[in-house]
């Protein structure tokens, strides 16, 4: 069960990455080198918490998105939908 919790984590950093690209990097008032060193951050984070859950609960779209670097763009909570979607309804939703 502990993968439920990772995943569950997994979908709260995905969140919280298209919020900061959504509004955030606004609100914190990050430069251009800030924002690209807060993505990363992010992004590292992402990859180890999909390496640590099984190849079966993670969507095959979220795990190119992350090799791409193109989850870190993300400003539409497109891949917290698509790790919802891939997941079975009420089990992770974020509250």
């Amino acid at each position: 069960m502990w993968f439920f919790l990772k995943k569950r984590r997994l979908l709260k950093l995905l969140d919280d990455l298209a919020f900061y690209n959504d509004k955030g990097h606004i609100y914190s008032r990050h430069d251009q080198k800030q924002v690209e060193k807060k993505r990363e951050e992010y992004a590292l984070k992402i990859e180890r918490l999909i390496k640590a859950c099984p190849a079966t609960l993670i969507p095959d779209a979220l795990i190119a998105a992350v090799k791409s670097r193109d989850v870190t763009l993300d400003s539409s909570y497109k891949y917290v939908k698509i790790l919802e979607d891939h997941t079975p309804k009420g089990s992770l939703q974020i509250k």
